[in-house]
């Protein structure tokens, strides 16, 4: 009797410790079918995205007002607004301002007519059309054109986003910063027609900026959109506190 209850015990303790591997190793299995190594991308060694990288007609976008970027740039083709529900917050409202070739985002607290436009400041942009170059990734270009990117960069397909969980692999946390910064202050699948996409992190850097001097860890990410074959929106973010 004795050896049968220490048998059934003994099953019982290897399946508790198997079946979650199991489940673990199917996860990690599914994620990877998604994923293409960069093997298809010619990598630079010495590639670094810092954050001037990021400037608009040579203008720095970040930590700039509504009505900063109107003055450099004018009024915006259009204005969209929704609403968000960003992590452990409120809802809030999300205003997006689009100019030819890129996109502004607002996120509000308060409904437009209860806020001063002119002086809500920068929460993300995207790059849309051809006429900013990103580190030399320019939208319309087909992936065999891209000529450089980080050695650790990874093509994901968008259901990845879905499907991370654990964060114990660089894959998994890519993925993981990249729905940050796609969804995290988006509006609910704002970016569900695009097909792939890869993950970027921002070096940390030093400015001489005369408005922004000093040191700064950006924690940013760029997350290049793919469409059928091709790049099709570059979105910048910061998915983390700097």
């Amino acid at each position: 009797m004795k050896r049968i209850i220490f048998v059934t015990l003994t099953i019982v303790l290897c399946a508790t410790i198997i079946l979650p591997g199991c489940s673990r190793m199917q996860w990690r299995k599914e994620a990877i079918s998604s994923i293409q190594y960069n093997e298809t991308f010619p990598v630079l060694d010495d590639w670094r995205f810092l954050e001037r990288d990021t400037h608009i007609d040579e203008y720095r976008l970040w930590d700039r007002s509504f009505g900063q970027i109107k003055e450099k740039f004018g009024e915006p083709i259009s204005i969209h607004y929704y609403e968000i529900f960003p992590p452990a917050a409120d809802p809030e409202c999300l205003m997006i301002a689009e100019y030819p070739g890129f996109e502004v985002d607002f996120a509000m607290p308060n409904l437009p007519e209860e806020t001063d436009l002119s002086s809500v400041m920068v929460t993300f942009f995207d790059i849309t059309g051809p006429q900013y170059p990103f580190k030399g990734i320019v939208v319309g270009m087909t992936q065999p054109e891209i000529t450089g990117l980080p050695r650790d960069s990874i093509l994901f397909g968008m259901e990845v986003l879905n499907t991370a969980k654990d964060i114990t692999t660089l894959e998994a946390w890519q993925s993981m910063l990249a729905k940050k910064v796609l969804t995290d202050y988006r509006p609910t699948d704002y970016y569900k027609e695009y097909d792939h996409f890869l993950y970027m992190e921002c070096w940390d850097e030093i400015t001489d900026d005369p408005d922004w001097p000093g040191e700064h860890h950006m924690a940013l990410g760029a997350v290049v959109l793919f469409k059928d074959g091709k790049v099709a929106r570059i979105v910048f973010g910061f998915p983390m506190a700097g």
